[in-house]
C-alpha cells in the first residue's frame, strides 16, 4: 500500500506553515522565488507582477525532455511515503497539535526525488511559458494554465514540507528547555525547512532529510548562541520584570510607581554603593545624560576593564540596591 499524489486538478492557496504545521494563506511562500505566490483569483492585473518576474527553481537537464504526463505518471506509480505506521506520541510529551505531526507519513528516498523533480519541473515550465510570451502579449497568456502550474508546484512543495515537520520538532527538542522555547525553536526550524526545500538539488544524490537536518541544526545552534549573548548583555533593573505581564490599562500607573521607586532608590545610593557602583548604575540605566543608557562595552572602555568585569560589578550593585529596598520599604515607597 502506498500514498498517491493528488490528481493534476488539485490546487491549493499559496501558503506558509506555522510551528504547528497549520497552513496560513496569503503569506510569503518562498525567499528563493524572489516574490510571493499569492492567491489572486482571476484578476489579471494582480497576476501581472508575477508574470513579469523570474520564477526561482533548481534546473535539471531532464526537464527539457519531460512532459507533465511523465511527471504525474511517475508520482502515481511511486511509493511516495513510507509504509510504517504513524507514530503515536503521548500528550504528556507534546501538545496535541505537535503530536499530530507525527501522524504525517515520512517520504521514501524515491518519494523525495519524485516530488522535488515534479515541483521544480512545474516551476520550470511555468517560467518558460512566462519567458516565451512577448511582453506585450503577456496579458493574453493562458492565465488558468499558468496558475495551475504554480499551484501544482506549490502543492508538491507543501507535501515535502509537511512530511519533514516532525523532523524539525525532533531537532528543536534538543535545544529547548521549556515549552515556550520549544515552540520558538520549531518556528525558527520551520523557516529553515521551507528555505531548504527551495534550495535543495535532488540530483546530487543524497537525502533531503540529511540536508535539512544539518541546515536546521546549524541554524538553531547559532540562534541559541545569539540569544545567550543577548541575555548576557541585558541587565534589568530589580523587580521591574514583574510588571511586564500586567494589563495595558494598569501599565501607566505601574510604570509611574516604578519610576518613583527607582528615583527614591537612586537618592539613597550614596548610603549603599561606592562611587564606582554609583557611576555604573547611573550610566547604565540612564539616570544621567538625559536618560540615555550606555552599553556594557562603552562603560568597560571608560573604566579600563573588560566587559565581563563591568557586568559583575553591575550585578553586585543591583543586589545591594535590592537588599536595601527590601530592608527599607518606606524609603522606596513613602506612601
Amino acid at each position: 500500500m502506498f500514498f498517491k499524489a493528488e490528481p493534476m486538478t488539485a490546487t491549493i492557496e499559496m501558503s506558509n506553515i506555522t510551528a504547528n504545521g497549520n497552513v496560513l494563506t496569503n503569506t510569503a511562500c518562498s525567499t528563493a522565488d524572489k516574490h510571493d505566490f499569492i492567491s489572486t483569483g482571476d484578476d489579471k492585473a494582480a497576476w501581472e507582477p508575477i508574470l513579469m518576474q523570474e520564477i526561482g527553481y533548481i534546473y535539471n537537464n531532464c526537464f527539457d525532455s519531460l512532459t507533465r504526463d511523465d511527471v504525474e505518471t511517475e508520482m502515481e506509480q511511486t511509493a511516495l511515503y513510507e509504509e510504517t505506521e504513524a507514530v503515536s506520541i503521548s500528550s504528556s510529551d507534546f501538545p496535541a497539535y505537535l503530536a499530530s505531526l507525527y501522524e504525517i507519513p515520512l517520504l521514501t528516498a524515491e518519494g523525495e526525488r519524485v516530488l522535488f523533480r515534479g515541483m521544480n519541473f512545474y516551476k520550470h515550465i511555468a517560467n518558460q511559458q512566462r519567458v516565451t510570451v512577448p511582453r506585450k502579449r503577456r496579458k493574453a497568456i493562458a492565465l488558468e494554465t499558468f496558475k495551475e502550474l504554480l499551484n501544482r508546484a506549490e502543492y508538491l512543495r507543501q507535501q515535502i514540507v509537511r512530511s519533514n515537520l516532525r523532523l524539525v520538532v525532533s531537532i528543536a527538542r534538543k535545544y529547548a528547555h521549556n515549552q515556550q522555547q520549544l515552540e520558538e525553536m520549531i518556528c525558527e526550524g520551520n523557516i529553515i525547512l521551507m528555505k531548504a526545500v527551495d534550495k535543495f538539488d535532488y540530483a546530487l544524490g543524497y537525502r533531503f532529510s540529511t540536508y535539512v537536518t544539518h541546515s536546521v541544526q546549524r541554524h538553531l545552534f547559532r540562534y541559541m548562541k545569539k540569544r545567550q549573548r543577548i541575555r548576557k548583555t541585558e541587565v534589568d533593573f530589580p523587580d521591574l520584570r514583574a510588571y511586564e505581564n500586567l494589563g495595558m490599562e494598569a501599565e501607566e500607573d505601574v510604570l509611574r510607581n516604578a519610576t518613583e521607586a527607582a528615583n527614591n532608590l537612586m537618592n539613597s545610593m550614596e548610603e549603599v554603593l561606592d562611587e564606582r557602583e554609583q557611576f555604573l548604575i547611573r550610566e547604565r540605566f540612564g539616570f544621567t545624560n538625559g536618560g540615555k543608557t550606555r552599553t556594557l562595552k562603552s562603560l568597560a572602555g571608560d573604566m579600563g576593564i573588560c566587559k565581563e568585569r563591568v557586568r559583575q560589578l553591575l550585578n553586585k550593585a543591583l543586589v545591594k540596591l535590592n537588599e536595601f529596598a527590601t530592608e527599607h520599604p518606606r524609603v522606596i515607597h513613602p506612601s
